[in-house]
C-alpha cells in the first residue's frame, strides 16, 4: 500500500494513474487489489474497452474471489447505465449477471457465496432471482433462522407484502419472544418495517391502511409511547454502516 500511494501521489490525470498502475502490475502481476485499482482508473478515464478487457482477464483468473467478481459485475452495470444503444445496455447487464453468477458457479455449496449472490441480486433490484438464491441457502443451512428473513425481504421487494410478513413470522417463532435482542426481535422489526412500507403504499386506501396499522401494533411487544420507531435497512454485502447516536 505504501508503494502504491507513493506512486500515485502526483498522478493528477486518469491517464497518468493508468500508466503508473500498469507499471506496478508488471512488477506485481498477481496482486488483485492493484488490478481492481487499475479497473477503477480505466473507468475514470472513460476507457470502456480497456475496462472490459481487464474485467475479462480478472474473471478468467482461478484465484478471482467473490469480491473481484462483485467489482467486475458492478462495472458492467455502470457501463450499461452509460450505454447509448439498447443492445449494448442489454449485453452489459447480461455480463453483469453472469459475473455475479460466477460467485456460486465455482463454489455451489458455499453458504457465504450463496448469501452474497442473493444480497447482490436484491441490492440491484432482481428480487425474484435473489429469492431463489435464498431458497437454496435455506437448503444449505436449514438451522439458520435468519434465512427466513432474507426470503421475506426478497418477497417484499417483489411486492408480496402478505407473503413477506408470513416469512418473518417464522423468524418470530425461532427465539424467546421476551428478550431484548435475538431472532424473534429482529424478525418482529422486519415485519413492522414491511407493514409500515405497506401503509405508505396504501395511503389513499383508509381501511387497508388501518388494518395494516392494527396488525403492526399487535407485533410490537412494548407499551405504546410517543417515541418514533426508526429502522435502518441496507442490502449490499460490501456496505458496512456505523450508526452513531447521542441518545
Amino acid at each position: 500500500p505504501g508503494v502504491l500511494a507513493k506512486t500515485l501521489a502526483d498522478a493528477k490525470e486518469p491517464r497518468q494513474r493508468i500508466a503508473r498502475l500498469r507499471a506496478l502490475r508488471d512488477q506485481f502481476p498477481d496482486d488483485l487489489v492493484l488490478a481492481l485499482r487499475l479497473l477503477d482508473a480505466l473507468e475514470d478515464a472513460d476507457d470502456g474497452a480497456g475496462a472490459r478487457a481487464l474485467a475479462g482477464e480478472l474473471r478468467a483468473r482461478p484465484d478471482a474471489e467473490a469480491g473481484v467478481r462483485t467489482a467486475v459485475g458492478e462495472l458492467y452495470l455502470r457501463l450499461a447505465g452509460r450505454a447509448a444503444v439498447a443492445g449494448e445496455r442489454a449485453a452489459a447487464i447480461a455480463e453483469a449477471r453472469r459475473a455475479f453468477g460466477e460467485i456460486v458457479e465455482f463454489s455451489p455449496a458455499d453458504p457465504v457465496a450463496r448469501r452474497r449472490l442473493g444480497d447482490l441480486l436484491r441490492a440491484h433490484g432482481w428480487h425474484a432471482e435473489a429469492r431463489r438464491q435464498y431458497e437454496t441457502l435455506a437448503q444449505l443451512t436449514p438451522d439458520d433462522t435468519a434465512v427466513a428473513l432474507l426470503i421475506a425481504a426478497a418477497a417484499q421487494g417483489e411486492g408480496r407484502l402478505e407473503e413477506a410478513v408470513r416469512w418473518t413470522e417464522k423468524g418470530i417463532d425461532a427465539g424467546a419472544p421476551d428478550v431484548a435482542q435475538g431472532p424473534a426481535v429482529t424478525a418482529r422489526t422486519f415485519a413492522t418495517t414491511f407493514l409500515a412500507w405497506g401503509r405508505l403504499d396504501a395511503a389513499a386506501r383508509e381501511k387497508e391502511r388501518e388494518a395494516l396499522a392494527a396488525r403492526a401494533r399487535r407485533l410490537v411487544k412494548e407499551p405504546a409511547t410517543k417515541a418514533a420507531r426508526v429502522t435502518l435497512t441496507f442490502t449490499h454485502p460490501d456496505f458496512h454502516p456505523t450508526l452513531w447516536s447521542n441518545a
